[in-house]
């Protein structure tokens, strides 16, 4: 059967060390569909999309492209801790 992204196994399947989620690249957590190695697309729990899924995660179109999440803002500063006289 075809899926309506293409794919000829319109089952979903866990994202594995195998086969990690291309958006996020990881082994886990995520769950990819379409031809196996090529998915067509996923929902990545961890990179957000325009297409949030009431299950948790968003939606995201692969289309046999690979799509890096955006690189992650630098953590802040710490604020060192100030000492008042009383």
């Amino acid at each position: 059967m075809i899926n309506s992204f293409g794919a000829n196994n319109s089952e979903w399947r866990e994202a594995s060390s195998d086969e990690p989620c291309p958006i996020c690249r990881k082994p886990d957590w995520c769950s990819l569909v379409g031809p196996e190695g090529a998915a067509d697309a996923c929902v990545c729990m961890r990179a957000e999309s325009d297409n949030r899924r009431p299950n948790g995660g968003w939606f995201h179109r692969v289309n046999g492209e690979y799509l890096a999440p955006p690189a992650p803002l630098p953590s802040p500063t710490p604020i060192a801790k100030r000492v008042f006289a009383s």
